[in-house]
């Protein structure tokens, strides 16, 4: 499920493709990250609704929020979850970093990963590996998802995952052709990190790519 969903944004985006100016207001307002996520993002005791959906928490809660609207977006997650967090990782773009009450904050390199990038990903995956079955993680996503989250497959070098996004970035690469590459050569993107999560896996995604493809974002 991800907020590209979302009915309300929707209907703004088609007005603010007619040319509607208070659309826009709206629309950035509606958009904004933290009260994106609070507006679909509820507790109800240990029962979680997410939209329209209702998730019973039973074991411990973990977060994984990444991109640059990461910060953001896992405040507004600490602020409904509170001490349910049991742990998790927040990774950012460089300057785009806030302080936060209980996840740790990472930044990274954006357009092109860099070792932090790596470090980042693999603190990912052990996260991933810690939710149990009974156990909920919550993966956050925003635009720039992609460079700040990055664990090359086995046998490419982080050099030679730059060296990639480099070359697709000046050939005038859509997002989503970069991204469908990025997918081939990473551990975590194209839905790898997910196998790693034994409970449940709830992701919320904002979208910063034209018609919010959900696989082109942060791939």
């Amino acid at each position: 499920m991800g907020l590209v969903n979302d009915p309300t944004l929707i209907k703004y985006r088609n007005l603010l493709e007619a040319g509607d100016i208070e659309a826009k207001k709206l629309a950035l307002m509606e958009s904004d990250p933290h009260i994106a996520v609070k507006k679909v993002l509820r507790l109800k005791g240990r029962e979680l609704l997410v939209f329209n959906e209702s998730f019973k928490i039973m074991g411990k809660v973990y977060v994984i929020s990444v991109g640059k609207a990461a910060c953001s977006m896992a405040k507004a997650a600490e602020e409904v979850l509170g001490d349910l967090i049991a742990d998790g990782i927040v990774v950012t773009k460089y300057g785009y970093g806030e302080e936060l009450r209980k996840l740790k904050v990472i930044e990274a390199g954006h357009p092109l990963p860099d070792e932090n990038s790596v470090k980042a990903a693999k603190a990912g995956l052990r996260i991933a590996d810690f939710v149990g079955p009974k156990d909920t993680l919550i993966f956050l996503v925003s635009g720039g998802g992609s460079a700040v989250f990055a664990l090359p497959e086995e046998g490419i070098s982080l050099r030679d995952k730059v060296k990639t996004t480099e070359l697709l970035l000046k050939c005038g690469a859509r997002v989503q052709e970069i991204n469908a590459v990025r997918k081939h050569i990473s551990r975590v993107k194209g839905g790898k990190l997910a196998k790693h999560v034994k409970g449940n896996l709830i992701g919320l995604i904002i979208s910063d790519v034209v018609r919010d493809p959900p696989d082109a974002i942060a791939s």
